[in-house]
């Protein structure tokens, strides 16, 4: 009877723990033990957070599995959170911290002041290459034409829309990144916007369960994480740097320091100067370009 006793009043002290609201927090919904208060699927997740708006105020919690969630609804208050350093980390998700291999990397993955030099020698770079400016727009009128003219090539039919449209926004990013762009029909530009297209799809599926659930990385057996789509998110992320791999692996075989030709030839010029002048405190790193 002690034995049922004690085991009832440990499982009690469990359920308040968890159920405790940690002080602090602004008003919202804290939910149910575990789970928290999961948002529907049927409504769209910002109409549901303008009517937690009209009960709670501009400041909004909201706990969904282990992850406690605030929302800002007010211009000012978004404007100054996102100045301040410290609230512009990137949150700890499985679908994010899976495109690093777990660390944070590269200029979207990355927080504090790695980021901020990761953006801030990637934006230089960039300018430098015509983001911004008017050169530029010879560029993306050339894109225009030539969509326009892959266009034509579909006419007569209902059909969606073809791969060009994102052969065309890919080209314009790609000859500032990477020095190269691709014919419309190019095969191998077609695979890489599929690819984009299933890694998002995958992204925004039943993996997603990862990210308000993390402990279910560590504990869920094979079978559940593949039908949550654990390993196809793994695969087309694998196949992503695949291929990232190889556009350095070739830049690296071309290099000339002396006339760089794009924003990946300038991350591997910065990458020799800064292993020669501080190899134990750089900032940059190959894994970061391809990222």
């Amino acid at each position: 009877m002690l034995t049922e006793a004690l085991l009832l009043g440990f499982l009690t002290f469990l359920l308040f723990l968890v159920r405790r609201r940690p002080p602090g927090l602004p008003p919202g919904i804290w939910g149910l033990p575990v789970v928290g208060w999961l948002p529907s699927t049927s409504v769209c997740l910002s109409d549901q957070v303008m009517k937690l708006r009209k009960v709670y105020g501009d400041i909004i919690m909201w706990r969904t599995g282990s992850i406690t969630n605030v929302f800002l609804c007010k211009y000012d208050t978004i404007k100054s959170a996102l100045q301040r350093l410290e609230l512009s980390d990137r949150p700890a998700f499985f679908t994010y911290s899976v495109f690093s291999e777990g660390g944070a990397i590269g200029l979207i993955f990355c927080n504090g002041l790695q980021w901020q030099r990761n953006r801030r020698f990637t934006l230089r770079q960039l300018r430098n290459l015509g983001m911004g400016k008017t050169e530029l727009e010879g560029a993306v009128q050339e894109e225009a034409r030539q969509l326009v003219q892959d266009f034509k090539k579909h006419t007569g039919k209902d059909q969606p829309l073809p791969l060009s449209i994102g052969v065309a926004v890919l080209n314009i990013i790609w000859t500032m990144v990477a020095g190269t762009r691709h014919d419309m029909d190019d095969p191998k530009a077609h695979d890489f916007i599929r690819l984009i297209h299933t890694t998002n799809e995958h992204q925004q599926g039943p993996v997603y369960l990862l990210n308000i659930f993390p402990w279910l990385i560590t504990l869920a057996p094979k079978f559940l994480k593949k039908i949550l789509g654990y390993y196809a998110l793994k695969n087309d992320l694998k196949s992503i740097q695949e291929l990232m791999r190889e556009f350095i692996k070739q830049h690296k075989a071309t290099l000339d320091p002396s006339h760089p030709r794009d924003l990946v030839d300038n991350y591997l010029i910065e990458l020799q100067q800064q292993s020669k002048d501080s190899p134990q405190d750089g900032n940059l790193s190959v894994e970061d370009s391809k990222v």
